[in-house]
């Protein structure tokens, strides 16, 4: 796994948290049934259940391959941190991100979180990544993030080779940054370039007009 991979997977790790705890309850309630038809003993089948929570949240957390980072984000929702503060530090590498992306068009990315994460979960990963973003930054943002979303209204744009467009929104980024006496790092260059992304799927996701002038499928056939 890359770098960058690492990364987006750390800050996205906290929106997956309620997910584990409701697959943990419903097998802990199903388990619990269970038990309680083979054996007959009511009190034996709470226990199970009881037992079965925080068993069941690490064994989840291990199965999906998060290890401890859910732990840090956990934290980070309980105690109102900004999750950036807790997630161990590593260098992103742009270029590495750059060629990754290179010989796929712009609207493919755009589809995969599509297809990958419903409505209120992109929701969540857009405030997720604003909370990413050094204090204060948002602000300088709003005119930027209002001229990339009016890029959804260019077909072309939709086409354009993946990598073109992530070096097109950093250097837009880096630029307006820099004309607010604030000099970015590649974390936050690629941060608002996912955020541009995740409010582009967002937006996508809420609306089948839209997927379909972009080339976006979210199902089979829309």
């Amino acid at each position: 796994m890359t770098s960058w991979e690492r990364k987006v997977k750390a800050y996205q790790t906290w929106k997956i948290i309620p997910d584990i705890i409701r697959w943990v309850l419903i097998l802990g309630v199903l388990g619990a049934v269970f038990y309680f038809i083979l054996t007959a003993d009511v009190w034996g089948a709470i226990v199970w259940a009881i037992l079965w929570i925080p068993i069941g949240f690490i064994l989840l957390i291990n199965v999906i391959g998060f290890l401890t980072l859910p732990l840090y984000a956990l934290l980070a929702l309980i105690f109102k941190v900004n999750l950036r503060d807790v997630i161990e530090k590593e260098p992103i590498n742009l270029d590495e991100v750059r060629s990754g992306f290179f010989g796929k068009p712009y609207n493919a990315l755009v589809q995969y979180h599509i297809k990958r994460e419903s409505a209120q979960i992109l929701a969540m990963s857009v405030e997720g990544t604003k909370n990413m973003l050094p204090t204060g930054t948002i602000s300088y943002l709003v005119e930027f993030c209002d001229r990339w979303n009016l890029k959804a209204y260019d077909a072309n744009f939709w086409e354009e080779d993946c990598a073109e467009v992530f070096t097109k929104i950093m250097d837009d980024a880096a630029e307006v940054l820099l004309q607010s006496g604030i000099r970015p790092d590649d974390e936050t260059l690629f941060n608002i370039f996912q955020l541009v992304t995740l409010n582009f799927a967002l937006a996508a996701s809420l609306q089948p007009k839209m997927r379909k002038f972009a080339g976006i499928k979210k199902g089979l056939f829309s």
